[in-house]
């Protein structure tokens, strides 16, 4: 009888390294057939753009959500199911940076009993950003939620901080998740072996969803998209951000600029990067997702700082 098809859940903040992490683990899969699932909080798909093109990977974006929410948990255990077809060697989902897996056990069940037991849930890997995590664990309950149903923590960003933040962050993760695993890294570098996982479904089963309903101190994170009115430069929109960067949780995304060119913008807080690059034969969807507290006015942030910058306007999108 052939063996299950074994699915990993790839977790962990908004900027933490989750596409990088998966990019690291895709190079060392070359050659295996992958099923591969990208889940986007916003309505613009940016990661799929970030995970190059390789063949035996067949891959599925979910935007507008998190795959365990009621607005597309159906869509996710349908695209899993829909996999089967494709035979892969595995199956890698990456959950949106907001992704609250208190649901966890519900759908895993659905998937592996609606398959007959075909594909195998082999447990969550939560990556941590060690500069960030303390001070944003205290205002999102995301984070803890994450933490509390992983197998494994990536605590990554290593290079950035000190022993004894290092320290405190690795002690704050296993005072609530102590049965898990912690492997360091920096730019989501890790052994292919990390897969050897397999959860502990009566340790899923334990945990208290009730005690993660809601988001936290400033309430569920809202999702703004910027699309300027006019041709830009890269320079413009990086001044944009050292204004404006600091006020938001993250803010990804592509947008044209001169004929044949593109720049992509990736900030995690006030931390800021940004490339111009050729556009490629398939360009993606343009915009900037900009993920934000609910209780700002991302809208007036926008707009006006771009106005006020460069004279023009621009589109905001709001969820």
């Amino acid at each position: 009888m052939k063996s299950a098809i074994p699915v990993f859940l790839i977790t962990g903040f908004l900027g933490s390294g989750k596409t990088s992490l998966l990019n690291s683990l895709l190079r060392q899969l070359a050659g295996k057939r992958v099923a591969l699932v990208l889940n986007d909080f916003g309505q613009i798909g940016v990661d799929s753009a970030l995970v190059p093109l390789q063949d035996g990977i067949l891959t599925q974006e979910l935007k507008g959500g998190q795959i365990f929410c009621s607005c597309l948990s159906g869509s996710f255990v349908e695209t899993i199911l829909r996999f089967e077809a494709y035979q892969p060697d595995l199956v890698l989902v990456e959950a949106s940076g907001l992704s609250k897996p208190s649901p966890l056990l519900e759908i895993v069940t659905w998937i592996q009993n609606r398959s007959l037991h075909r594909f195998s849930y082999r447990g969550m890997i939560c990556v941590v950003d060690a500069q960030r995590y303390l001070p944003l664990s205290k205002a999102l309950m995301t984070l803890e939620e994450q933490v509390v149903f992983s197998d494994l923590f990536i605590l990554n960003k290593t290079d950035l901080v000190d022993e004894a933040t290092l320290s405190q962050v690795e002690n704050a993760l296993l005072t609530l998740q102590p049965q898990a695993r912690v492997i360091h890294s920096t730019y989501g570098e890790v052994p292919v072996s990390i897969l050897d996982i397999q959860a502990d479904p009566l340790r899923t089963i334990s945990v208290a969803k009730e005690e993660y309903q809601g988001w936290g101190t400033f309430g569920r994170p809202s999702t703004s998209i910027f699309l300027p009115d006019q041709a830009t430069t890269a320079i413009q929109i990086e001044q944009l951000l050292q204004s404006i960067a600091h006020r938001f949780y993250r803010i990804k995304g592509f947008l044209p600029t001169r004929p044949g060119w593109q720049v992509f913008v990736s900030t995690v807080g006030p931390q800021i990067e940004i490339r111009e690059q050729a556009c490629p034969v398939k360009s993606p969807s343009y915009g900037l997702v900009c993920i934000h507290r609910a209780d700002i006015s991302a809208k007036a942030i926008l707009a006006d700082t771009w106005h006020s910058q460069t004279g023009y306007t621009a589109r905001i999108i709001t969820n």
